[in-house]
């Protein structure tokens, strides 16, 4: 009789204030006398005592806590749920045993834990499939599913029903979001439809798309750009509501809401100098250039590796107007510093001295700039680029073009949070033009690259920008379809698309522009000449 009773959901690992606690249910046709039980891990047991006798009804649920008082503070469950207290074992934060015994100490129940393998704050459910009035459990465990983090004294999120369409995530990309829709029931879905509701800047924008019949555990991605809910005109804090147009047979779950940070204009914030193999005491950084007309928070940024490895910043911070910030792991930045602010990150950075990938994305995970350097970056006329810094020629240019990076020329080794020692003042015109012009293709000239600037009428515009000879045959892409603000610059170092070295003479850039609100075009052009 006793075996029915089971260990369904625990909270070893609770948010600030919450108790931890077990639920227990009796899954059988009969009441059970559960006084004098015991609750144990792998170091001690805390039993069950009332003098009056308690008694769980079949079908019934009961949860187990440390202190009830506490735990009615932040929990509510239904009235017919026996609320225990007892002195429950301490769970341990990583792992742990829980183990169900009765009064006699005969096994009742018990699971193994491993919170590597769940979410800490939120509770780890038993797996089960509803049938009628009937849950039938097994022995697998997952993190609970609710957006309350915890179902104690209802049925569990893990537990399969018929028919249950689940709103069950929302996956950041670099400028776009993606809506998960899982089938979570036991049979396949109906034909149905996602509403979306997105809301920033005091502007809503709302639309829609329709999801197919879905198979038991299959799931689709809705994917929604940016661009499509008013980004980048309208910033800062944005609002998500994503509601399924299903009438299944969970309805909590059929609506997602979710706040997101936006990210600022394309190419208004970006990185504009490197240090990948400095001297000690100062370790890696990455040097950041605030474009735009507000101070940008740069709180919970991250800069990630080609490896994966993640570094957060984990203070407070903010870059002025006009400004560059730092990303560091330690204050010894300072030290070749004379401005700028420095945003502490952890765990430490460690970038790869001769080729790595460095990403950088705000709080909520949109791309704010990348690229993949390499230590060929360097000029080559060093003998030895330890302790040197890349920098990048014009804050204007493309991270990831290799050609606006070169190496520093300052005798510090770089100059973080400050004007880059190898900047080349771009001039803003309304016209196309390039500078140097003649230009040099030799790396070691004065006269390399050329920088090509441009102005167009667009606030935001679909750009290419490529290089042709004067019988019109293409031999260079600089731009391919980029998202554009305004105005931009791309250098050239004089190559063709396979990298070979053009020969001297003269060839024309063109510029095309579409832009994003009316798709109104605007093509510009300027005559470049290679050979000092």
């Amino acid at each position: 009789m006793c075996a029915q009773v089971l260990v369904t959901e625990i909270q070893p690992a609770p948010a600030g204030g919450e108790p931890e606690w077990i639920e227990i249910e009796n899954t059988g046709s009969t009441t059970v006398d559960i006084d004098g039980w015991m609750v144990c891990d792998n170091r001690s047991c805390g039993r069950i005592i009332d003098a009056k006798g308690l008694k769980l009804i079949a079908g019934r649920r009961a949860v187990i806590t440390k202190d009830v008082e506490a735990f009615a503070e932040v929990r509510t469950v239904p009235s017919d749920v026996l609320l225990i207290e007892c002195s429950l074992p301490s769970l341990n934060n990583s792992s742990d045993v829980v183990v169900l015994r009765d009064a006699d100490s005969v096994v009742i129940d018990q699971m193994m834990y491993s919170m590597r393998q769940y979410v800490k704050g939120r509770s780890v459910e038993r797996v089960g499939r509803a049938y009628s009035s009937r849950v039938e459990y097994d022995t697998t465990w997952q993190a609970c599913l609710t957006a309350d983090s915890a179902t104690p004294g209802t049925l569990n999120s893990n537990v399969h029903l018929k028919n249950d369409l689940r709103l069950a995530e929302l996956r950041i990309a670099d400028a776009a979001f993606a809506i998960v829709v899982v089938n979570h029931g036991l049979q396949t879905s109906r034909a149905t439809s996602v509403n979306l509701r997105f809301t920033a800047g005091g502007h809503q924008y709302r639309t829609s798309t329709e999801v197919r019949a879905l198979l038991p555990t299959e799931h689709v991605e809705w994917t929604v750009s940016l661009a499509q809910c008013g980004w980048p005109e309208h910033q800062g804090i944005a609002s998500i509501t994503a509601t399924i147009e299903a009438d299944d047979d969970r309805a909590e779950n059929n609506t997602l809401r979710a706040e997101l940070i936006l990210p600022p204009s394309p190419g208004t914030v970006t990185i504009t100098e490197l240090m990948v193999d400095p001297w000690s005491p100062v370790r890696d950084y990455v040097e950041l250039w605030n474009g735009t007309d507000s101070t940008v928070d740069v709180t919970s940024w991250s800069i990630t590796d080609g490896s994966g490895r993640r570094s957060v910043a984990s203070t407070l911070s903010a870059i002025p107007p006009h400004a560059y910030g730092v990303m560091s792991s330690t204050e010894d930045v300072r030290t070749l510093m004379d401005s700028g602010s420095v945003v502490l990150c952890k765990p430490t950075m460690d970038l790869n001295a001769t080729t790595d990938v460095v990403v950088v994305r705000n709080s909520s995970g949109f791309l704010i700039d990348s690229l993949q350097y390499s230590a060929t970056w360097h000029s080559p006329e060093l003998p030895s680029t330890k302790g040197i810094g890349l920098e990048k020629l014009d804050v204007q240019l493309p991270s990831t073009h290799p050609t606006s990076w070169t190496s520093s020329a300052a005798l510090r080794g770089g100059t973080p949070g400050s004007a880059n020692s190898v900047h080349i003042h771009v001039q803003e015109t309304g016209t196309m033009q390039a500078m140097p012009n003649p230009f040099s293709t030799q790396r070691t000239s004065t006269r390399h690259p050329t920088i090509i600037t441009y102005e167009q009428p667009f606030q935001h515009a679909i750009t290419s920008l490529t290089v042709h000879r004067t019988d019109g045959l293409q031999v260079r892409t600089l731009l391919n379809a980029t998202l554009s603000g305004s105005k931009g610059a791309v250098a050239w170092d004089g190559t063709n698309d396979d990298g070979v070295v053009v020969a001297n003479g003269q060839y024309v850039a063109v510029l095309r522009s579409v832009d994003l609100s009316s798709t109104r075009t605007y093509r510009n052009r300027c005559v470049l000449v290679v050979g000092e």
